[in-house]
Order: structure tokens, then C-alpha cells, then sequence
């Protein structure tokens, strides 16, 4: 897959997952495909430790959370949060129950949702899609 040039632009990745294998394959998923480099890919294992990345990091453009997340909050309450806190940030959320997809989809919660296991080629595209629409809040 070819990278648009705007990847080249200083945006960086944050993902939350309480899954380190997850983790690491979407990180790898991301920087192969995507042409992001894996140092501009922060990963976090709880919202609270994503939040706090969030705070200190003013390059993340794009949040991408699993929605079961065992800690305080789940992802969805996380992602309610970044939402609001920041506003120019490409939110998706990642799910492995089916039958809250629909009602992820539908929300104006996440601007990707993406059932578990995760086509990588969409996956990948929402990445893509999310660095331009970052980049295009200005």
C-alpha cells in the first residue's frame, strides 16, 4: 500500500489495548502498512494511561481503542473523553462484541469502528483516513 505524503507529517498514533500481543500486532500492522514509524505509534494499556499520553503527547492525531478494556473505563467512556478533551483527534474503536457493533457505528462516539478480528487492508485505510482528517482540522 502506498503512503499519502501527509504521512510524512509530524501525527502520531495512539493505541489502547489491555492486549500487549494486540498491541504489538497493531503497531506492526500500522507501521508497515500505514508508513507510520513505530516510534510515532503510543501504545497504552488502560484509558487512564491513555489519557495521560494524550496530556503529555500534542502530536497524537489519531486514538484507536479496544472497547473492552478491564480497567475504570472501558473504551467507549474513553473514547467519550478524548472526544471531548480533543476535539481534532480521529477517534476509532475496536470491538469483539458483536452485538454492541451497530450501536458504536451509529454513534457520534468513534469515526471508525472495527469488529474484532479486523480486516488489516480497513483497518489500515482508517488509519490513513484519520491522519488526513486530523491534518485537515488544522
Amino acid at each position: 500500500m502506498d503512503s499519502p505524503s501527509s504521512l510524512k507529517d509530524p501525527v502520531a498514533i495512539l493505541i489502547v489495548d489491555d492486549e500487549e500481543i494486540l498491541q504489538t500486532t497493531i503497531k506492526n500492522c500500522i507501521s508497515r502498512f500505514a508508513g507510520v514509524p513505530q516510534e510515532r505509534i503510543y501504545l497504552a494499556s488502560s484509558g487512564e494511561e491513555g489519557l495521560e499520553l494524550l496530556s503529555k503527547q500534542d502530536d497524537i492525531g489519531v486514538v484507536c481503542s479496544d472497547h473492552d478494556i478491564f480497567r475504570s473505563m472501558n473504551g467507549g467512556k474513553f473514547l467519550s473523553i478524548v472526544k471531548e478533551r480533543y476535539p481534532k483527534d480521529y477517534r476509532m474503536l475496536l470491538t469483539g462484541n458483536p452485538d454492541r457493533y451497530d450501536e458504536f457505528v451509529n454513534s457520534e462516539l468513534c469515526h471508525g469502528c472495527y469488529k474484532k478480528p479486523f480486516d488489516i487492508k480497513l483497518f489500515v485505510e482508517g488509519i490513513k483516513k484519520g491522519i488526513e482528517w486530523h491534518l485537515s482540522q488544522g
